[in-house]
């Protein structure tokens, strides 16, 4: 019953909204039966064409051409160019993009001659949108700056429509994998957004933080990441949007993913339970994949694969070539885990295919990178290592070094100026009030001059205001300071953040790249030694045997120091047994432990910062305190975390060495984790170093 009425309320709704039509066409056409002026009847035969586009095509071409007849006739610039854009329309529906680029063209001169900076504005993005389309990003970036720029000498452009152009900008500057340009764009669209009203703007906004958490994940910057997305979450609730919320859960199911299954878990049912609930094929296949990056990481190939499959036959049935491709890249990865290596190559060519079509060097960078590590295990070294040249040709990995320095560079740069700004207005406001009481200082002296008393009053009141002026400008100077301060401490951290960020990346690309190599040299030597029995010289062959395990050891020994596996594994306190043990058993130290707490997990910045503090401080003895004991003590109250490391060295004079690298480092992550840092060293006798981190 509840259907048949909903069937029927919507049959009556598309009735209604068809009466109203017909009735504004009826009204349209009766005004061309009067005399009229040709502009006002090129005007109406536009109104007109333009509804008939998606209703009769024949009528709507009928009109565009006396539209054209008559503004030739009349030489009207207006009707040629209002004639060009229902041409776009035309050729855009059609897909004919070379029709539609030498009519928009044609439209950007008609609108120069015009002199008008909104329809040049408009013509300017809808070109760079064309370029996009057709691969040619310098040009789409060129034709975006100009509409942007039009905007911003137009008093009257509408914030909002600033907020549409910095987005595509941002965009555009992230496909073309320019990523500090993106982010420039992105934040300073954020900037923007607090002058537009909250609910007009919130799906925009929804989607430039899902933007930028992106880019901050491509940047291997995970806590910015995780800010952004759950900022866009807020946003995407204001106005109910569901599929924006379900794509800002499964990217936080994304990044939680390495870390807590349970919130991973939650996370993507709710993704999944949004995407359903509004019915959109691309976000059910987006949260779907999800699903099966979790259950192969949980080692469930069979789940896995039915949930990728299920992905793909969605993406397929809309057509989404580049997340076709990347869905084909997670089945190479599960048949690859499966020890399915020919299978897995030819889903890497496939995605190889789409990649090429969508012209994306991301996507080819990974296929080239997978395909080596495959080819590796089929023991086809050579084509490996090619294809792992192709791979860092395709974008060398140091660029995301100079990138995370000048993309959090840029971050500071802008919180900064959010204060500044927000410094400057407090600064008008004060101005303004001195000026007021100017002012009535002014009139008092014309009008009460002969009021003794009064004057004394005013004088009185004036002195008190200008001891205020002076308390705010002292209060001023020291928020000045303040921000000076933060600024500095943010800088530092940063460069850490990105220093951790860096030691990851290269100790995967160690482990997984050419300690894997290192491996499979060691076992075809293997195998050539049980081949050949007539080697003279065999003890060549031992040494070099003995050479490559000296070589997986150093590059094991360098990964561990990168990213400590027990840090990850087990957690802080373990950690910090085994580098104790570990220093004890390669250098002439005694080393204790005394580790008190530390039982609940720690955030992961939180604890790779402390770890890598106590990490510093040993490194420092042992290449300068000629230590016999050290003492690495660890302590967790209900408030805070208390480090102290101590040695019996030869200690050093404050004044001459205590601003050294090593403790540098170590005051930077101190001041990032909002910790204080005491130093106590006496010449002769050792140091001790205690360090107290609030919760």
């Amino acid at each position: 019953m509840l259907s048949a009425r909903l069937f029927c309320i919507v049959v009556l709704f598309m009735l209604l909204n068809v009466s109203i039509g017909q009735n504004k066409l009826d009204s349209l056409l009766n005004v061309l039966q009067q005399d009229i002026e040709p502009r006002e009847r090129i005007l109406t035969h536009n109104r007109i064409a333009r509804i008939q586009i998606n209703r009769d095509t024949t009528q709507a071409h009928y009109h565009k051409d006396i539209m054209d007849s008559l503004s030739v006739q009349h030489n009207d610039t207006l009707g040629r160019f209002l004639t060009a854009a229902i041409q776009n329309i035309f050729a855009v529906k059609n897909n004919d993009l070379e029709k539609s680029e030498a009519v928009l063209k044609e439209q950007l001169k008609l609108a120069n001659v015009m002199n008008q900076g909104k329809f040049k504005t408009g013509v300017n993005y809808e070109l760079s949108i064309l370029k996009q389309k057709q691969g040619e990003m310098d040009s789409a970036i060129h034709y975006a700056l100009e509409s942007y720029k039009l905007f911003e000498e137009s008093p009257e452009a509408h914030a909002m429509n600033k907020l549409m152009i910095l987005n595509h900008l941002g965009g555009l500057s992230k496909q073309a994998n320019k990523y500090k340009q993106a982010l420039s764009y992105y934040l300073r669209a954020d900037s923007m957004s607090a002058s537009i009203d909250h609910y007009a703007a919130a799906t925009k906004k929804g989607n430039l933080y899902n933007a930028i958490g992106r880019i901050y994940l491509t940047l291997l910057d995970t806590l910015n990441s995780i800010d952004y997305h759950r900022k866009s979450i807020i946003e995407y609730k204001i106005v109910d949007d569901k599929a924006g919320q379900s794509t800002s859960y499964g990217l936080l199911a994304k990044l939680h993913m390495p870390m807590n299954h349970d919130s991973t878990l939650a996370y993507l049912r709710t993704s999944l339970a949004l995407a359903r609930e509004v019915g959109s094929a691309y976000h059910i296949a987006e949260a779907q994949n999800l699903y099966g990056d979790y259950w192969l990481k949980q080692g469930d190939s069979r789940q896995a694969l039915d949930y990728y499959n299920k992905s793909y036959d969605l993406f397929s049935s809309i057509d989404r070539l580049g997340s076709i491709a990347v869905t084909t890249m997670r089945m190479a990865r599960l048949e690859e885990k499966q020890g399915n290596y020919q299978r897995a190559l030819s889903l890497l060519d496939d995605a190889s295919v789409h990649y090429e079509s969508t012209e994306n060097i991301d996507g080819r960078q990974a296929v080239s990178y997978s395909k080596a590590l495959v080819l590796e295990k089929l023991g086809r070294h050579k084509d490996a290592i090619t294809l792992l040249w192709d791979a860092y040709n395709l974008k060398d990995s140091l660029n995301f070094i100079k990138y995370n320095k000048e993309v959090k560079e840029l971050q500071v740069q802008y919180e900064t100026e959010k204060k500044q700004a927000a410094l400057e207005k407090q600064d008008l406001v004060i101005s303004k009030q001195r000026s007021e009481r100017k002012s009535i200082l002014g009139m008092g002296g014309l009008l009460f001059s002969f009021a003794g008393l009064l004057i004394w009053n005013l004088i009185s009141r004036s002195k008190k205001n200008r001891k205020l002026s002076v308390q705010r400008d002292q209060l001023q100077e020291q928020k000045i300071i303040q921000l000076e301060k933060e600024k500095e401490i943010m800088s530092m951290a940063s460069m850490i953040e990105g220093q951790e960020a860096e030691r990851a990346r290269i100790a995967k690309d160690l482990h997984d790249g050419l300690g894997g190599l290192l491996s499979s040299v060691k076992v075809r030597m293997t195998t050539i030694m049980d081949e050949i029995h007539q080697i003279e010289s065999f003890n060549i062959y031992q040494r070099t045997t003995e050479m490559v395990d000296e070589a997986c050891d150093e590059v094991r020994r360098i990964s561990h120091n990168l990213i400590p596996g027990a840090l990850r594994l087990q957690g802080l306190k373990t950690a910090v047994r085994h580098l104790a043990e570990e220093l004890e058993s390669t250098h002439d130290l005694t080393v204790s432990s005394e580790l008190y707490g530390f039982d609940e997990p720690i955030d992961e910045t939180r604890s790779t910062f402390i770890y890598r503090i106590i990490q510093e401080s040993t490194n420092n003895i042992v290449k300068y305190a000629k230590a016999s004991k050290v003492l690495i003590q660890m302590f967790e109250s209900e408030d805070e975390y208390q480090i102290v490391i101590e040695d019996d060295g030869q200690g050093f004079s404050k004044i001459q060495d205590s601003d050294g690298l090593g403790l540098k480092s170590i005051r930077s992550r101190v001041n990032y984790l909002k910790g204080t840092l005491d130093l106590d060293t006496r010449v002769g006798i050792g140091t001790t170093l205690t360090i107290n981190i609030p919760k």
